[in-house]
């Protein structure tokens, strides 16, 4: 079976001047989609201690707050563990 090989693009934003502050485009070597990009972003209130967080793909979006990312990317990386020890098999 021939390896898939995947390119991973991320463009930054200056989260000070835009709400969207990264997309990310990942694209097999054909250049070919999974899926459309994934746009990272935050909504600025003035005085909010927790500022909330969205993550948005093909006009889907999830908002957290800002409190809550620690245990999310504890799950991502659990979850990362987890498919490469899957994978390893």
């Amino acid at each position: 079976m021939a390896d898939i090989c995947i390119t991973t693009t991320v463009t930054e934003f200056a989260p000070a001047d835009e709400v969207v502050v990264a997309t990310i485009d990942v694209r097999q070597m054909t250049g070919e989609s999974f899926m459309g990009p994934t746009i990272v972003g935050l909504y600025r209130e003035s005085g909010n201690p927790d500022p909330d967080l969205w993550i948005e793909q093909e006009g889907r979006r999830v908002q957290l707050p800002v409190s809550c990312l620690p245990a999310l990317v504890k799950q991502l990386r659990r979850a990362e563990k987890i498919a490469r020890e899957t994978s390893n098999g």
